[in-house]
């Protein structure tokens, strides 16, 4: 029989993205501080990036931005998907293999919808989804919650 976790070890702010997956916290590898601006680049000249680094997800943790890491610049300097970077924000660098789907929790809030993309590969928006009374958690597993489709805020992916 199945049943609904109600206990949950991990958590982190889900950032809408139509391009990149929740990070889960276990994941959290590389933190610090830009100390440069470059366009789609994280640059830290403090930092020792490596190759593996490819495919990760980024959060500025400044401005609450996220992206990919598409290409390798050099030991100091990481390729992204997106400009998320202004001078002197932090950063915070995450393995994209460790989301192996959360639960998604939503606080008080009129219903709206929330589309996502469970570990199925299904892409599905629910509508009127949350409660203006009381929290709710939606209990399936995802990956990404979409940025375009998505209405409710302030969500938090749980494991």
């Amino acid at each position: 029989m199945k049943f609904l976790k109600t206990h949950y070890g991990r958590a982190i702010n889900v950032i809408p993205s139509d391009t990149v997956n929740i990070p889960n916290p276990a994941g959290l590898g590389l933190t610090g501080t830009i100390d440069g601006e470059g366009g789609n680049q994280l640059i830290d000249s403090s930092a020792n990036f490596t190759t593996n680094l490819l495919g990760a997800i980024v959060i500025n943790t400044t401005t609450q931005d996220i992206a990919n890491v598409v290409g390798f610049g050099n030991s100091t300097i990481l390729i992204l998907d997106a400009n998320i970077f202004n001078n002197s924000d932090g950063y915070a660098i995450y393995n994209s293999d460790n989301n192996q789907g959360c639960y998604i929790y939503i606080p008080v809030q009129e219903p709206e919808n929330l589309k996502v993309l469970t570990v199925g590969g299904d892409i599905i928006t629910f509508t009127k989804c949350g409660n203006k009374f009381a929290d709710s958690i939606l209990p399936v597993n995802v990956l990404k919650v979409f940025d375009r489709g998505t209405d409710i805020i302030d969500l938090i992916a749980l494991w």
